[in-house]
């Protein structure tokens, strides 16, 4: 969101007027984003933490699912083995471009 906030001021604001995509591994974080649901894990969340949902309502950010084997993120987070830094770095890098995101389901 700083990023963007940063962009519009520098007038960039055509470059961000499309949602950012956030894409992670783990489905219940895509989900809490998205929905509106209660578990047991996030039934004392206080109201001030759900900056997510409030950023994908707003139309700035898109929670999107890629599969674990393919989250750029992990070179830079995780120990992995030297064959799947090898396939994720160019991505991360920019050498090549990102995976396109899944198609989101509409309601």
């Amino acid at each position: 969101m700083w990023v963007r906030g940063l962009l519009s001021e520098m007038g960039l604001g055509k470059l961000v007027s499309e949602p950012t995509p956030m894409m992670g591994d783990n489905d219940q974080a895509t989900n809490l984003a998205c929905e509106d649901i209660l578990t047991q894990a996030n039934r004392y969340f206080r109201l001030e933490y759900h900056f997510c949902k409030e950023c994908f309502e707003a139309g700035d950010t898109s929670p999107l699912r890629v599969a674990g084997v393919d989250n750029i993120s992990d070179v830079l987070t995780k120990s992995l083995a030297a064959p799947i830094i090898a396939k994720l770095r160019p991505g991360l890098t920019g050498y090549e471009p990102l995976p396109p995101p899944p198609p989101r389901p509409r309601d």
